[in-house]
């Protein structure tokens, strides 16, 4: 289960068209973010009347940008962002960090976020954390990440209240506190942020700074998932398959694990190969568990890795492949996961996949028990 920052988003919502009859009759003001097609004239009217109008000017800009016309929309950010209109210095720098009509430009994204933050728009407050948090034309500074973070959650911005929980959680940019941690998810998720309302869930799990509660774990996971959030989804087919916080029922942990996996989520993907292994909630099916798991693999995911392994070697919905299964074991055990070492121990103790080779199979069992694992102890 993962914890991810939020990325940058210029969230513009279209509610729809009117006619042009009423057109005629609402302001720029009324249009842009409803009609944009129909706020370009009334708005470019109306600044022939008041040409230095920053509101005009960030007016026209937002419509040209919903229409997707991004060059229009910079000239139009540009001039309102130049007389100091808050706003519209967010916006552009949003169009400079996202390449949207211009060049890709992290320096100058900065350059408008910061001027905007400067004038305490929250949005903008919250992309400079971001931008430190990942050394966007910056020196990585969690502390200066931290702050900016603080200044936006202040102001009740949801994503940066989540940033800063993710900040208390992993103790960056300031000493780790999981109470603190979870009051700013509480907060972001009381307003519907998806991520945050996931890890309150995963504090509930773990007991961080609140008494474990698989129940109440299973709430949120399930407000979050409800929103189409991967990890929430995975973390329902958890509990699900598992009972925990809820009567256990293959089906459903199946119908969840296949909403996180069909956005790509490596976990979820093991996890459906698993169950069409076990044949819960569906019939055994090898060759679609052979396929779940190399979409894992794939990814990187160790378990998955190893399942692979585990199928070449067996030849379970595959042909069977020693030297497949071992290329398989070596990615899953460099990465730590004990099985995956003792697997890739016996091969070279039993010269499957590779040359017999004793000394490095010891090896390979000595790192096994290093990790806890009495196979090979």
């Amino acid at each position: 289960m993962k914890t991810k920052l939020i990325i940058f988003a210029l969230i513009a919502t279209l509610t729809g068209c009117v006619n042009q009859a009423q057109a005629q009759n609402q302001s720029c003001q009324e249009l842009y973010d409803t009609s944009p097609q129909s706020a370009i004239v009334i708005c470019q009217n109306e600044l022939a009347q008041n040409s230095n109008n920053v509101k005009l000017q960030f007016y026209l800009a937002v419509a040209y940008d919903l229409e997707e016309n991004y060059t229009q929309a910079i000239e139009w950010y540009t001039k309102s962002a130049n007389q100091g209109y808050a706003e519209a210095q967010y916006n552009l720098g949003v169009m400079y960090y996202n390449g949207h009509g211009i060049k890709q430009d992290y320096q100058k994204a900065f350059e408008w976020h910061s001027k905007s933050a400067s004038q305490g728009f929250a949005q903008a407050q919250n992309n400079l954390g971001l931008m430190y948090v990942y050394g966007q034309s910056v020196k990585q500074d969690y502390t200066k990440a931290f702050e900016w973070f603080t200044k936006s959650a202040g102001q009740g911005f949801a994503n940066a209240q989540f940033a800063l929980g993710v900040m208390y959680e992993k103790g960056y940019g300031v000493r780790q506190d999981y109470i603190k941690a979870f009051e700013w998810y509480s907060k972001s998720a009381s307003q519907g942020f998806a991520e945050a309302q996931n890890n309150l869930g995963l504090m509930y799990v773990y007991g961080q700074s609140v008494k474990q509660d698989y129940t109440k774990a299973f709430e949120w996971f399930t407000k979050s998932a409800g929103q189409g959030f991967a990890n929430a989804q995975f973390a329902l087919g958890v509990m699900y398959e598992k009972g925990y916080g809820v009567r256990q029922d293959y089906i459903k942990a199946f119908e969840w694990y296949s909403k996180s996996a069909s956005q790509g989520f490596a976990e979820a993907q093991n996890n459906l190969g698993l169950m069409y292994v076990y044949g819960q909630s569906v019939k055994q099916d090898y060759t679609k568990a052979f396929e779940w798991f190399t979409k894992s693999a794939g990814q990187g995911f160790a378990n998955a890795q190893f399942a692979l392994g585990v199928m070449y070697e067996k030849g379970y919905g595959v042909r069977q492949d020693y030297q497949k299964a071992f290329e398989w074991y070596t990615k899953s055990a460099n990465q730590g996961y004990g099985i995956a070492q003792f697997a890739l121990g016996v091969m070279y103790h039993n010269g499957q996949g590779v040359k017999q080779d004793l000394d490095t199979a010891k090896l390979w069992f000595a790192k096994t028990c290093e990790n806890g694992y009495d196979l090979a102890c």
